[in-house]
């Protein structure tokens, strides 16, 4: 994903987020140089990625609005079901 992203990003707009020259973005692009640990945090965050916990399950944030949705239904009228039964 990192190099899919790196790969599309326009050169000159990464240079600027990385406050790097477009060299640094050819040569990152190229192999011909790595990344400091230091720097990776703004790459990640200019290539819209992040590092999440090998733990942690990560899902689209519609996804979880809509299983969100579904709950309160779900209890709203489970809650209407045991009004009733009362």
């Amino acid at each position: 994903m990192v190099r899919e992203r790196l790969a599309s990003a326009k050169s000159e707009w990464l240079a600027g987020c990385m406050e790097k020259d477009d060299s640094w973005v050819r040569k990152l692009r190229n192999g011909e140089c790595g990344i400091l640990l230091s720097d990776l945090p703004a790459l990640l965050s200019a290539l819209g990625l992040k590092v999440v916990d090998g733990k942690k399950v990560c899902i689209d944030p519609e996804i979880a609005k809509s299983y969100e949705v579904i709950v309160r239904r779900m209890t709203a009228e489970r809650s209407l079901l045991m009004e009733d039964a009362e």
